[in-house]
């Protein structure tokens, strides 16, 4: 019995010396940033030929001043004038960036079918890994 109690106490006292949260979503989004930003209309085969997706190119990039040891997961939407999702992707990028470090992504936003993507505007956020 005093060893199970032993046990208990010290799997408790190793739990507190580590930061189970990691970065939280703010602190990404303070140290990450989006540069080199491409976005193509991805066209369907029908007549008349109708807006699909956007393939998106971009880099991510590490403005911040620490190391981003974990994983976390790029999230980009489209949204409309109403601020409504029309489509969204994500991708999942490892961790181990330095300051500085720049990670090329490509990601493909599909939608319903549409004529045309004026007024949409792009929002990418920056999540940590919930494992």
């Amino acid at each position: 019995m005093r060893m199970a109690i032993g046990l208990v106490v010290l799997a408790v006292l190793a739990g507190c010396g580590r930061n189970p949260k990691g970065l939280q979503a703010e602190e990404l989004s303070n140290m990450l940033s989006i540069t080199n930003l491409s976005a193509q209309p991805v066209y369907n085969q029908g007549a008349p030929p109708l807006i699909v997706a956007v393939r998106i190119d971009a880099d991510v990039v590490h403005v911040g001043d620490v190391p981003i040891e974990e994983p976390f997961v790029l999230t980009w939407r489209l949204v409309d004038d109403q601020n409504d999702t029309v489509g969204q992707t994500s991708r999942r990028l490892e961790g181990n960036m330095e300051p500085g470090d720049v990670r090329r992504v490509a990601l493909t936003v599909e939608f319903e079918a549409r004529e045309s993507v004026a007024g949409l505007r792009n929002v990418a956020t920056f999540d940590p890994v919930s494992e």
